[in-house]
This record gives C-alpha cells, sequence and structure tokens, in this order.
C-alpha cells in the first residue's frame, strides 16, 4: 500500500508523497470499487432472495390454484344444495297448502259446532222454562182437581145425605 501512496520518478524507485487530488482520485476510486462490490453482493443477496421469492411465488400459486379448485367445488356444494333446499319448500309448500286448507274446515266446522251448541243451549233454556211452566201448571192443576175432588166429595157426601133422607 506504501506503494500505492507514493509515486516512483523515473528509474529511481523513490518514493514521493502523492498530491491530495491524486489521494481524492484515488480514494474516490476505492468508494467506486467498494460501491461496485457492495452492489455485486446486494445483487448475490438479491438472486437468492430473488430465488426464494420465486419458490414462495410458486408455492402461492399452487395455493391459489387450489383454492379455486376448493372454491369452484364449494360452489358447486352450494348450487346442489340450493337445489335440494328449493325442492325442500317446493314439498313444504304442498304439504302445507292441504294441512291451511284442513285447518281452515276445521276452524268453519268448530264456529259451526259452537254456533250449534249455542243454538242447543238456547233451546235447552227454553225448555227448562217451558217445564218449569209446565209444572207449575201441572200443580196449578192438581190443587185444582184436589179442590174439585174435594168439591165433588163434599157434593157426593149430600147426595148420599140427601139419598139417606129421602130414604128415612
Amino acid at each position: 500500500m506504501s506503494s500505492e501512496r507514493t509515486r516512483s520518478a523515473g528509474s529511481e524507485e523513490t518514493p514521493q508523497a502523492k498530491t491530495s487530488e491524486e489521494l481524492v482520485k484515488e480514494l474516490t476510486l476505492s468508494d467506486e470499487v467498494l460501491e461496485q462490490v457492495v452492489a455485486q453482493l446486494n445483487l448475490a443477496k438479491e438472486s437468492g432472495r430473488c430465488a426464494e421469492l420465486e419458490e414462495t411465488c410458486g408455492g402461492l400459486r399452487i395455493s391459489n390454484e387450489n383454492v379455486q379448485k376448493v372454491t369452484l367445488d364449494l360452489i358447486a356444494r352450494l348450487e346442489k344444495s340450493k337445489e335440494a333446499y328449493d325442492e325442500a319448500v317446493k314439498r313444504l309448500e304442498r304439504l302445507i297448502v292441504p294441512a291451511e286448507k284442513r285447518e281452515r274446515n276445521h276452524v268453519e266446522e268448530v264456529a259451526k259446532l259452537e254456533a250449534r251448541r249455542a243454538e242447543e243451549v238456547r233451546i235447552a233454556e227454553e225448555f227448562r222454562g217451558k217445564i218449569a211452566e209446565a209444572k207449575t201448571a201441572e200443580e196449578d192443576l192438581r190443587s185444582k182437581i184436589l179442590e174439585i175432588e174435594g168439591k165433588c166429595e163434599a157434593e157426593f157426601q149430600r147426595a148420599e145425605e140427601l139419598s139417606a133422607s129421602l130414604t128415612e
């Protein structure tokens, strides 16, 4: 290195001091060389990184393809599920409509039965009233019959008394 920093004059090997400009130029060149070395190192690192990134990218491509396949499979399964759901809904609608009709008919039948029951209750109450009136009338008739019977008995006794007095 000392030979790099000294300059030779002619055939003599006498070291002479370099000028500051020469030193700056030499150091600048060294910086350029250093930058080239750093650039080469970075390039080497980047090429290693590039290989790593290419490997990662390849893995990502494969993963992406797998995801696309799984997605297509899921879409197909979803379509089948939708079809099955639609069929189930149609089947339930076919079952619900008759059930609703039966329920509506049942409600109408219950309403008719309740109306008939209410009419029967009204008629029964009316009959109870008439029966009570008939019992009252029967009791009145029985008391009248008893009264008439008592009068008839009295008349019959009187007729017997008159008949006995005529025979005497």
